[in-house]
């Protein structure tokens, strides 16, 4: 019965993992210097809006200026842009 619980918790690894590939392929708008985007910020894992002040590997990494004027380095993956899909989905609780 072990196994057959470890097998079943590697399919839900991996199903987690193919979203996060898929949502990584589906990323495919370059953002531009000065564009509004909603990011998600490493230090606390919350989305917050910012500013693309730089760009660190075109359509990869982008350097994103807060609303309390840090800097910080955030891939494309953790951006939303207002057209995009997911940006709706995003709830305030």
């Amino acid at each position: 019965m072990s196994y057959l619980f470890t097998i079943k918790k590697l399919f839900v690894l991996l199903s987690v993992f193919q979203e996060i590939f898929n949502r990584k392929q589906e990323v495919t708008v370059e953002l531009r210097l000065r564009q509004e985007v909603l990011a998600r910020f490493p230090d606390d894992g919350w989305f917050y809006f910012g500013v693309v002040w730089a760009i660190v590997a075109k359509n990869m990494v982008y350097t994103i200026l807060d609303g309390a004027g840090n800097l910080t380095d955030i891939t494309r993956s953790d951006m939303f842009l207002e057209e995009d899909e997911g940006y709706a989905a995003i709830e305030v609780n």
